[in-house]
């Protein structure tokens, strides 16, 4: 004979339903701490590639900066320039390029944001050598994983002695 069949659809014994609930907790608490390791870690490699493209870029400028020298520039005029240049300087604004132009001298470069590219400006603004200095252009870069402000700046550059007028020469360079 057969015995009956005890189907129970509404099972009383809470046990393996409190593992199951802890278990998954214990998993939610280690998904959160990895998420916040996570953003911790891609916050600093940002923050590392920033400082190393800002490297490269200060890297690539003194190898100009030497073979223009090579090439036989006025390294005396020029000196005081860079000099002025990397007096002004911080590590929140990277130098990209120098264009001498008519009359003026035009210097792209990136900030961390507009507050450093106004500093940048202003520190700029109190070098002996360089009058009426302003900004021309500014964009922030939303290619760039940080966002940084790129600008360009321009300035008159004078030689030091000389009260009102721009260097001899073209457009008072070099």
């Amino acid at each position: 004979m057969m015995r009956p069949l005890w189907l129970d659809f509404q099972r009383s014994e809470p046990g393996p339903r409190r593992i199951g609930t802890g278990l998954l907790l214990a998993g939610l608490v280690c998904a959160s701490l990895l998420t916040v390791d996570y953003l911790a870690l891609s916050g600093q490699l940002e923050a590392r590639e920033f400082q190393v493209s800002r490297l490269q870029r200060q890297a690539d400028m003194s190898r100009e900066m030497q073979e223009s020298r090579a090439e036989g520039a006025a390294p005396s005029r020029w000196d005081q320039l860079f000099g002025a240049l990397e007096g002004a300087s911080s590590e929140q604004v990277t130098l990209l390029a120098l264009k001498p132009g008519s009359g003026t001298l035009q210097i792209s470069g990136e900030a961390k944001d507009m507050g450093a590219a106004l500093d940048y400006l202003g520190r700029l603004q109190q070098v002996p050598s360089l009058r009426q200095t302003w900004l021309t252009h500014s964009e922030i870069d939303q290619e760039s994983p940080l966002h940084p402000l790129r600008f360009t700046l321009a300035t008159q550059w004078k030689e030091p002695g000389q009260d009102g007028g721009l260097m001899a020469g073209q457009g008072g360079l070099p």
